[in-house]
């Protein structure tokens, strides 16, 4: 019988126990990025979905997204995640005052952290709630608070929060504010959109009435030519709103032929000695007026940018199509810029030609993305297009 003394087992233990942890902070992790990254899932969803992560991986019971409705000093509930047997819903609205953890971090906009809110804080303590263990961040929009993303339970926490635990919600927290922020400014721009749409049709109405006043024998060129600016401002015009409104839109699909969409794009465009090689027998799903405004613009940036006799080629890609040219190319370290608005290097340039391409292609939801041609040149491929069928 051997005498050799047992090894002490809680180091082993105590690694083991930190590998679980590890791996079920990994997985958190990896689920609140899954969630955010999700296009299919709504911001709503999203809330929903990481409150939930969230809590699981803190521990906590409670899980809120609130909004702080200042004037009126109220309180409300947008999103929770409780237990099924408590009575909180989305829209409940509570005095501020009720909640005074979440009021510190509204009036603080610093997060708030309390194992034991009785023991560490007694002055949050709050006799209508409850609450005993708090961990709370503020949410901010155009940096004025908005509300709380905040975790809590009504027993105090044996443990407290690890520096783990305020990172992922800070982080989180600060997501929210930012996607807030991105919704505030797209209402703002469809707004906008709308208010500069309809202030532009008013004369553009009265000018279209006054020109098919017009004798035609007076100058008909220029009455044609006034007739298409117009008509071409009232169709800029429509595309603007379906921009600045996005997937909210309804977009009048057809099939459109890229070939004919192409040569018509072509015929618009200062070309002067460019050629055109039209490398595609597809059509796609898409509104013809959107395809030849989007072929305009990326046309009209290769002359403008490329040598006078450049040469641009439209043909297909596995679920799209490409637009490359054999021009002077766009370096890597400025692909990125050239889409951003009021980025030009002409003098009379707007800046706006591969902003309205960009955004456009957003609007219907295809992947592009800005790679050197096999002539040197710029080559701008678009993926994820709905293609009807050869043409």
């Amino acid at each position: 019988m051997s005498d050799q003394k047992e090894p002490d087992s809680s180091p082993a233990d105590a690694s083991t126990a930190e590998a679980h942890r590890l791996r079920s902070r990994e997985r958190a992790m990896r689920r609140a990025y899954k969630i955010i990254a999700d296009p299919d899932r709504s911001f709503s969803q999203q809330i929903e979905e990481l409150l939930q992560v969230v809590r699981e991986a803190i521990g906590t019971d409670y899980a809120t997204v609130s909004r702080v409705h200042q004037d009126a000093d109220q309180y409300i509930f947008e999103t929770v995640d409780v237990p099924d047997d408590v009575d909180l819903q989305s829209g409940f609205t509570v005095p501020l005052a009720e909640l005074p953890n979440c009021a510190h971090v509204v009036e603080t906009e610093q997060t708030l952290v309390l194992k034991d809110v009785e023991a560490e804080a007694p002055e949050l303590a709050d006799p209508t709630w409850g609450i005993s263990c708090y961990l709370g961040a503020p949410v901010t929009v155009d940096g004025d608070i908005y509300g709380t993303f905040c975790f809590y339970g009504m027993e105090p926490r044996s443990e407290e929060f690890s520096d783990w635990d305020v990172t992922f919600v800070e982080l989180l927290s600060n997501w929210v504010s930012s996607e807030l922020d991105r919704q505030r400014q797209n209402d703002r721009l469809e707004s906008f959109a709308s208010l500069l749409a309809h202030e532009l049709r008013n004369p553009l109405t009265i000018g279209q009435m006054y020109c098919n006043e017009l004798p035609a024998e007076t100058a008909p060129d220029a009455v044609d030519y006034i007739t298409e600016s117009f008509d071409r401002i009232e169709e800029l015009i429509d595309i603007l709103l379906v921009i600045a409104r996005r997937t909210d839109v309804n977009i009048d699909r057809e099939a459109v032929e890229l070939a004919d969409a192409a040569t018509e794009a072509w015929d618009t465009v200062a070309t002067d000695e460019a050629d055109l090689v039209v490398e595609t027998d597809q059509a796609i799903e898409a509104d013809p007026v959107h395809v030849q405004h989007f072929l305009d613009n990326l046309f009209t940036n290769a002359v403008e940018h490329g040598s006078s006799d450049v040469t641009i080629h439209v043909g297909d890609l596995p679920t799209g199509f490409y637009v490359a040219d054999d021009g002077s190319g766009i370096s890597e370290e400025k692909r990125g810029q050239v889409f951003q608005a009021g980025y030009t290097t002409e003098v009379n340039g707007t800046g706006l030609g591969l902003t309205f391409v960009a955004e456009l292609a957003n609007t219907y939801e295809w992947d592009w993305r800005l790679v050197e041609s096999d002539d040197g040149g710029a080559r701008f491929e678009f993926e994820g297009v709905q293609c009807v069928s050869e043409a």
